[in-house]
């Protein structure tokens, strides 16, 4: 055999080498590549069931928020016996930021519109706590501002409370 001879047989014998080589490592990149991107598919998944778990606590704790806060609620959860309007009116508001201060995080797992109409509708039990105080005299006692915030509770037409619950279930409705 001469050189040449030897070189085509070289070739001949290398060549299909070379590419089943080629294909093999062709074929253990793309297995990879398939593992790695089933596995990361599967984490999202899992991290996609724990987020929404997650975020239906949240409404389910701005719901329950916002009952509470709700004034006939509040005024059954608050008792003002034997204080004066003054007094009771610090309880109420305090509960209502204790209550506030509670579930501030909930935030992050709500819609900004949401969480602007939990928070018109504290301020607006904030603003008829204070409302009614301000139409009673410096005499009155803890049970007639509850009576005075439960007779203006009672001619708001459409609270920001019932509307923030309204946003909130449509919210979680959506998710679904």
């Amino acid at each position: 055999m001469n050189g040449n001879d030897w070189i085509i047989v070289t070739l001949v014998a290398l060549v299909p080498a070379v590419m089943l080589f080629f294909a093999f490592r062709f074929s253990i990149s793309a297995f990879i590549k398939q593992s790695r991107w089933e596995k990361q598919e599967s984490i999202r998944q899992k991290c996609s069931k724990e987020i929404i778990m997650v975020r239906l606590q949240a409404y389910e704790r701005m719901i329950l928020f916002l009952e509470r806060i709700t004034p006939d609620s509040l005024l059954l959860r608050v008792s003002g016996n034997n204080m004066t309007a003054r007094q009771f009116q610090e309880t109420l508001l305090e509960a209502v930021r204790a209550e506030y201060e509670h579930n501030f995080t909930q935030q992050l797992y709500v819609t900004e519109q949401a969480w602007i109409l939990v928070r018109a509708a504290r301020e607006s039990v904030i603003r008829l706590v204070n409302t009614a105080m301000d139409d009673l005299p410096s005499s009155a006692a803890g049970k007639d501002l509850s009576r005075k915030v439960l007779e203006m509770w009672l001619e708001v037409d459409e609270s920001p409370i019932h509307t923030a619950v309204h946003e909130l279930k449509q919210e979680v409705r959506s998710l679904f």
